[in-house]
């Protein structure tokens, strides 16, 4: 038997896998796939870019894309949580806007590649993240040479959304707000009322006795952090957050096989959410924008699943119906929860792509 021979085999293979390991294991991937036209072409005006920018003396990331940076206005996605990147998931499904739009993916302060051990915890509140946001929405402005962006919200990022245009809608082209968080307290009261509803419906012993033993929470608070994951555990089993599937390994395999993302980066990730939502949990449980902000100076679109009980659809309709703006729709999406994003992706695309160009036409045939 050659020995020699087998040596530098298994040193030929330790170097491979410690290469892979290394890669897996990088403080940030940088790469992303190539922008391309919906026809296949190499898009020459395109952006299909990954960076670091410096947002309240904290560097964070961003993946912008898009095929036409000269001639296709800047759409800035807000993702939910506190702590939950949705880059992933939207690269999935939801990529056709990029033939569309600018599109810049964020991950907030805390939050996947831009969590970090060494974050201050004193900056994890609302009031630095809309700093952070109004200085993303500058620097955005500032290098595509455009006076308004347009934002798009998914549930945590709807409180920022919606304070960003209240406070700076000078800024903006519409804002778009899908999963709307409105009144967290009283959201709170409906969604715990559901889930023991459907416990009762299904007369499903265990869910009874979680949720009884936590019992409805005050004010929109429970009594301990725990029992919000329980509750959102059956809320998540009976439907109130995504109708055809009822657990998120789908979402876990996205984040896996992400181009965007290492090992590394999701080890990150899951630090961060819970980081994250820690932190930011008593800023956001004192949002009432029925009364905080009954009226904005932007159009407005709500999306909402009819089946969402996170921030519960009768809510965002109330909202709807109440809000003051120059322009406001509302879509119920019929098959979905609080995922209708990923659950009717074309829908989603097909209402943001439309709705945002007729403002945007509008806009432009408007007197100076």
């Amino acid at each position: 038997m050659n020995f020699t021979f087998l040596r530098r085999r298994m040193l030929a293979l330790r170097l491979v896998l410690f290469s892979v390991l290394g890669l897996f294991f990088l403080n940030g991937c940088v790469s992303t796939a190539p922008m391309r036209t919906s026809d296949g072409k190499r898009a020459r005006q395109g952006i299909a870019e990954m960076r670091t920018v410096p947002l309240g003396n904290w560097p964070q990331w961003l993946l912008i894309r898009g095929v036409d940076t000269v001639q296709q206005p800047v759409l800035l996605f807000l993702h939910g949580g506190p702590g939950a990147s949705e880059t992933a998931m939207l690269r999935k499904y939801n990529a056709e806007l990029e033939q569309h739009f600018t599109v810049v993916y964020w991950d907030q302060r805390g939050t996947a590649k831009s969590y970090s051990k060494d974050i201050p915890e004193a900056s994890m509140n609302l009031a630095q993240f809309l700093s952070d946001a109004d200085e993303l929405t500058d620097y955005l402005r500032h290098r595509f040479k455009q006076n308004k962006i347009f934002l798009v919200g998914h549930s945590w990022g709807t409180v920022l959304g919606i304070e960003l245009v209240k406070r700076h809608p000078e800024k903006y082209h519409a804002y778009l707000g899908v999963g709307q968080v409105v009144h967290t307290a009283e959201g709170e009261r409906l969604s715990y009322d559901y889930t023991l509803q459907q416990a009762k419906t299904f007369n499903h012993a265990k869910a009874l006795q979680e949720l009884e033993t936590i019992g409805p929470p005050v004010n929109g608070k429970y009594q301990h952090l725990w029992d919000v994951v329980k509750q959102r555990k059956w809320l998540l089993k009976f439907g109130g957050e995504r109708v055809a599937k009822r657990h998120y390994r789908d979402f876990i395999f996205d984040l896996w096989f992400s181009r965007e993302y290492t090992l590394g980066d999701l080890i990150r990730y899951g630090k961060g959410s819970g980081f994250s939502a820690w932190h930011l949990a008593e800023d956001e449980k004192k949002i009432n924008f029925l009364e905080q902000a009954p009226s904005l100076q932007v159009p407005v679109v709500f999306l909402a699943g009819r089946a969402d009980f996170n921030t519960p659809f009768p809510l965002v309709q109330q909202y709807f119906q109440r809000v003051q703006t120059p322009y406001k729709k509302f879509y119920p999406f019929e098959q979905s929860a609080h995922f209708l994003i990923f659950e009717e992706p074309q829908r989603f695309n097909q209402v943001v792509i439309s709705e945002f160009k007729a403002i945007l036409e509008a806009a432009q045939q408007e007197p100076e």
